[in-house]
């Protein structure tokens, strides 16, 4: 089947002699272009003689040399562009080094367009980029670029391909209002994890949930030891198809289920049932094959009904996904009416027949349950997107994994125009937010507009000024103030409780877009602060302007510009902050506290707390717009989130999450201590009373003060 698979990847591949082997003095079909002397590329074989790969090297920063290649296209048009690439450089920037670049010939205003796609610096073995790419609306031919670009090194490209996408492809609900993550428990807190597996302790997903769990709490076992005695664990899950035989009929499976969670693959599942739904496999090369929300439980927490996200494993040579799919129909009607079973996940592919099949199922059962799952989504390899985090989400809502409930799934806007329609649903859904200003580069969103949708007589207030999308690629800073503000101002049942008491005592403003849109993936144009702004503020008017954006390193960092008495009070609480009422920890595939995201050879499966670190310096707050409100009294701050590079939408359940609760908190230091709890359990912070799941500490600046005079 994989070799099948490589066949029709093959086939559709748009890319001419993509190994880049075949050829005479240069490999055919594609154009070599450095920048001076200091760069060079050479053919290396790997045994037989035969070339197998390009290995292109670089002796200086600010050379380019890279491999190019003009194809044919469709106007507005969605491509699949990948290349794998074996690589160890420096560069100077995260958008330099070896990787992958798109420039669309579409017209004199467009044709010098470079757009960056993907890229890396250091990667242990092949690595693969990958991303996705809409052309312009005039476009019917671009160029692609593979080598380096502004790095001192080397790269071994191994291949290039580029696939015509088809719909439906990731897709996301942003203005939805999923209820809080504590409203769907988990039938199991899972501590302790039993694996089972044919081989008896090789597989892959033992050692991945060893770095979330510990070691000690993870067995690895063949099915014999589990038909002797059930393991001494919260959950069992049975990875492979075959069939312990404890678990070789539904009565006994339910036993097993009442005891612990047991979540078995579809293969597994299918082989108890005899008149059960019939399970089929897909595979496909031109899209990637996805899952898709079909009802709210614990399982989907972080995601919005009918949000698509990549959800299958890679096969052949990693451009083939792979799904396993239950038919619909009446025998999966009959297992749900008779034995309970619902569907969570469906799939989305690119045929209705093979679209809006179930892919996840789940049987709540006192004591425990059962979920049908296949956990090879997780061990799949990972690309520069890493899409095995996502389905590392959907398993850790299995587990019972404590979450907090601001981040959302998030495919961002492809552009300026779908972005502005977001900004204008969110004032119609949201009444408390209002939207000024025609242009995009000048919109501004008002909470609360004069207080009257809190039913307020309020005085002059002290604005708060929110800052996102200072570069083109802000996708965090961006949705998750969005996150942040829909949160603030949501209805009943789900209130913010400390929304009426903010407000009366703050205004706050937010703009959204401080640099053009940059859309889903990076465009080189926009890198920079491209729209100034500027102001003038009374003394007292202005209490904070938070800028939030994104950096290159995987940690959260928190600026303020002066070292006064009372920022410093306020920033010593912000990690403890983040502990108890969650920023939380991430886990995933992915680098090391305080690494560089590109660094892609120090990538693995790691649970990484996220308490921000702080510190002074005046550098990032040198715009007109922050010495007038400097001048004013304002506290200026810089909430810095970890970056990435094109991996953003399989990473934004976290990412939004750990941006939403920083600027949570950082407003709530300005009242002088307002903090919600969405965790998943109470919270005790700093001697105040416990606070429940939903419910919120409240202090105001000068109570606060008071207290520890009195203290």
């Amino acid at each position: 089947m994989a070799g099948k698979g490589q066949q029709v990847a093959a086939a559709q591949n748009r890319i001419r002699n993509p190994e880049l082997t075949d050829g005479v003095k240069s490999p055919r079909g594609w154009t070599w272009t450095p920048d001076g002397d200091g760069v060079k590329w050479a053919w290396e074989s790997t045994g037989a003689g035969k070339p197998s790969r390009v290995v292109i090297r670089s002796a200086a920063a600010n050379r380019r040399g890279v491999f190019q290649q003009r194809l044919h296209c469709k106007p507005n048009h969605w491509y699949r562009i990948e290349a794998v690439i074996v690589g160890s450089c420096d560069a100077p920037t995260e958008r330099a080094g070896a990787g992958l670049w798109v420039r669309p010939d579409a017209g004199d205003v467009d044709h010098e367009c470079l757009i960056h796609l993907a890229c890396v610096t250091g990667t242990t073995g092949a690595e693969r980029l990958r991303a996705y790419y809409r052309t312009p609306a005039i476009c019917r031919a671009m160029t692609i670029e593979v080598g380096l670009r502004n790095a001192i090194g080397e790269v071994a490209v191994h291949s290039v391909h580029v696939f015509a996408n088809i719909e439906p492809d990731m897709r996301s609900h942003p203005l939805a209002l999923p209820p809080p993550n504590y409203t769907y428990p988990p039938p199991v807190r899972v501590r302790r994890v039993c694996v089972v597996d044919e081989h008896g302790g090789n597989r892959p997903l033992a050692a991945i949930l060893a770095a979330r769990f510990g070691a000690a709490h993870v067995t690895c076992l063949s099915a014999r030891p589990l038909n002797r005695r059930p393991p001494s664990c919260d959950a069992v899950i049975i990875a492979d198809d075959s069939l312990p035989a404890c678990v070789r009929s539904l009565t006994a499976l339910h036993a097993l289920g009442s005891k612990c969670l047991v979540i078995l693959s579809l293969g597994a599942f299918s082989r108890i049932l005899r008149d059960g739904p019939g399970l089929q496999t897909i595979e496909q090369a031109d899209d990637p094959l996805c899952g898709c929300v079909w009802n709210a439980d614990f399982i989907t927490r972080g995601f919005a009904l009918r949000d698509t996200f990549p959800l299958a494993t890679m096969v052949g040579d990693g451009t083939m996904f792979r799904q396993r799919q239950f038919r619909k129909g009446a025998a999966l009607n009959r297992l749900a009416a008779k034995h309970g079973y619902e569907t969570v996940l469906v799939s989305m592919a690119d045929l209705d027949r093979t679209s809006n099949q179930p892919i996840c199922l789940y049987k709540a059962i006192d004591g425990g349950g059962v979920i049908v799952f296949d956990v090879d989504a997780v061990e799949t390899t990972a690309t520069s997107c890493d899409e095995p985090n996502v389905a590392a989400t959907i398993l850790l809502n299995m587990l019972g994994a404590d979450r907090a409930g601001m981040g959302q799934y998030v495919v961002p806007a492809a552009d300026d125009k779908e972005w502005g329609g977001v900004l204008e649903e969110a004032a119609v859904r949201f009444p408390a937010l209002r939207l000024r200003g025609r242009e995009r580069h000048e919109q501004i969103i008002e909470v609360g507009g004069a207080g009257e949708s809190f039913g307020l007589n309020l005085p002059a207030r002290p604005l708060i000024l929110i800052r996102t999308g200072l570069r083109g690629d802000d996708m965090s800073g961006v949705y998750g103030a969005l996150f942040y503000l829909k949160q603030l101002v949501r209805a009943e049942p789900f209130e913010n409780p400390c929304a009426a008491e903010l407000i009366g005592s703050f205004r706050l403003a937010w703009i959204p877009l401080c640099a053009a849109w940059q859309g889903r993936w990076w465009d080189e144009r926009s890198a920079g602060d491209r729209v100034p702004v500027e102001g003038e503020f009374d003394h007292g008017t202005i209490a904070a302007v938070i800028d939030v954006t994104e950096h290159p390193s995987n940690e959260l960092r928190v600026v303020h510009a002066r070292d006064d008495r009372d920022a410093v009070r306020q920033m010593t609480q912000l990690p403890e902050l983040a502990r108890r009422f969650g920023t939380g920890s991430h886990f995933g595939r992915t680098v090391g506290v305080g690494e560089r995201i590109d660094r892609r050879d120090g990538a693995a499966w790691r649970d990484i707390p996220m308490a921000p670190t702080v510190n002074v310096h005046a550098g990032p707050f040198d715009t007109p717009l922050h010495r007038a409100a400097a001048s004013a009294g304002a506290r200026l701050i810089r909430i810095e989130l970890p970056g990435g590079n094109g991996s953003f939408i399989c990473n934004s359940v976290w990412r939004t999450n750990l941006a939403a609760a920083t600027i949570e908190h950082m407003v709530g230091l300005q009242f002088g201590l307002l903090a919600v709890n969405r965790t998943d359990s109470t919270v005790v912070f700093d001697g105040h009373p416990p606070v429940g799941c939903g419910g919120a500490i409240m202090v105001r600046a000068g109570e606060r003060a008071g207290a520890m005079l009195a203290g």
